[in-house]
């Protein structure tokens, strides 16, 4: 899930459609969408014993690109936005104290999603067509800590880059509506989806008082905690479409799209904790260790909604 693996990906989709489309005899003919959705998110994550819930809004403009020829046609397609209301819930409550570092409290959570899609539309409208597609989605949290106790205090921060790519691959079906300038389309495939997120937590105590001055360097000593979890998923790809046609060169889709990605029980690579001043040497067990608890399984929920306006070039 890194730039050289998209470049490939992206290569690999447009390398098809240009084989493909090298066969058909017509102009290629290029467009471009501009668009705004409605993007809600909800998420599952079991634990030792709880389970953590988080659910997210967004408003996301759409930005893309296509070309076709024929009955082929491939286009790149950009989703991106930071959270307008993001909540995150613990059940059953922590039963720590106030001012536990357990508590957190996260300042955010961006999305941005890339989409590549291929197409090969079997028989003209009203008729099928056969579609792949390269998803990724890249999602980021962010916190920050503030916890008090009666001789010293921990400020910290923490932050998820949670990354989720994949391969999609579908059918459409294509009806225009008799009479109307309205066509309706649907979309129903399987996609294939990898999951990885890297966490990191850095955290630094400062004492009020004397109370602690016999251990050395303990005022402004650090620790940082890191781990990375990763998993797959096989899941349902369904989507509806009302496209109404302006003019032969302008349309306006209204599409909807959902999925759930059930990614089970995630594999986990702890990190050793390091630390600076007093935990310079930190070893796991010592004196004044604290974690953010997270949960092992993970299972996540998108709609979407999106009103999109493709402009045809030539």
């Amino acid at each position: 899930m890194n730039i050289q693996k998209k470049l490939i990906c992206s290569l690999a989709v447009f390398l098809s459609f240009g084989a493909f489309a090298a066969e058909e005899k017509e102009d290629l003919l290029w467009g471009v969408t501009l668009g705004v959705a409605s993007l809600d998110f909800e998420s599952e994550r079991p634990g030792d014993g709880y389970t953590l819930y988080e659910d997210a809004t967004y408003t996301p403009f759409v930005f893309g690109i296509d070309v076709g020829r024929g009955n082929h046609s491939v286009s790149y397609k950009i989703t991106s936005a930071g959270d307008e209301d993001y909540n995150r819930e613990r059940v059953p409550a922590t039963d720590t104290v106030d001012n536990s570092l357990n508590r957190v409290t996260v300042e955010g959570r961006d999305h941005k999603e890339t989409t590549i899609t291929y197409q090969y539309q079997i028989e003209r409208f009203p008729g099928w067509g056969l579609g792949i597609q390269y998803n990724d989605v890249e999602n980021k949290y962010s916190g920050t800590q503030k916890a008090d106790y009666e001789h010293y205090y921990w400020d910290g921060q923490y932050g998820t880059d949670a990354q989720l790519d994949g391969w999609g691959f579908f059918g459409t079906y294509v009806r225009p509506i008799q009479d109307t300038k309205w066509v309706f389309a649907a979309k129903l495939g399987v996609a294939l989806t990898d999951y990885e997120a890297s966490w990191q937590y850095d955290r630094q105590i400062n004492t009020t008082d004397s109370y602690y001055d016999v251990l050395t360097n303990l005022d402004g000593s650090t620790l940082t905690s890191s781990e990375l979890s990763t998993g797959d998923a096989t899941s349902a790809i369904i989507g509806l479409t009302m496209a109404y046609v302006a003019s032969p060169k302008s349309v306006v889709y209204f599409n909807f799209d959902t999925r759930v990605d059930d990614f089970g029980e995630l594999n986990v690579a702890i990190n050793p904790t390091t630390g600076t001043g007093y935990w310079e040497n930190y070893e796991e067990g010592d004196d004044f260790q604290n974690s953010i608890e997270l949960a092992a399984g993970l299972e996540e929920t998108n709609w979407k909604f999106a009103i999109e306006w493709r402009y045809s070039l030539n």
